[in-house]
Parts: C-alpha cells; structure tokens; sequence
C-alpha cells in the first residue's frame, strides 16, 4: 500500500513535472513553514533552473505557510514587500512588458 501511495504522491509532485520550455515562477516560501518544507522548494527552483526555466526563489525569514495571501499573518511591511516582489518579476519578464 505504501508504494502506491509513493508512486500517487510522486506523480503529482512538481518536482517531478519539470521540463524545459515551462513558463517563469517566482517561488516566495516561508522558512518557517511546516507544510511545505524550505528545502523541498530550493530543490525544485534548482531543478526547474537546471532545464533552462526561468525561477528565482525568495525564503521569507520566520514565515509560515501563505503567510501572505490568506492569514496575513506577515506584517504589513512583508506583505508589501511580497506584493513588490511579485510585481517586479512578472513586469521583468518579456512577454509581459508594455510596448511604448
């Protein structure tokens, strides 16, 4: 029965979805959090950087898990330094850059 298991959460893990061609991902990741592991997310930012995807990965210290988008459980000033983040990484990338 394990090995089902195993084989279920592995299918559906991220880690093991990575091709090259996948879109940007900004990954904020608390270190704090307990659901999903920081080192868990380092490992797929250098799994996805590895086949020639776009990443950057940003540990919050002392956050836990979406510490910004549901509990708000950051304080304002990281809530807004995430929000910045988001915004300057998705602005960066080609595809999403106004033409003048």
């Amino acid at each position: 029965a394990w090995q089902q298991r195993y084989e279920l959460a592995r299918a559906l893990s991220p880690l093991y979805r990575i091709a090259p061609g996948q879109s940007p991902v900004l990954l904020l990741h608390g270190t704090a959090d307990t659901v999903a592991f920081p080192g868990d997310v380092i490992r797929f930012a250098r799994r996805y950087a590895a086949a020639g995807n776009t990443v950057r990965c940003r540990l919050l210290p002392g956050a836990g898990h979406a510490c910004v988008l549901f509990a708000y459980a950051a304080d304002e000033e990281a809530v807004y330094a995430c929000l910045e983040e988001i915004l300057r990484f998705v602005t960066e990338q080609p595809n999403n850059r106004r033409s003048e």
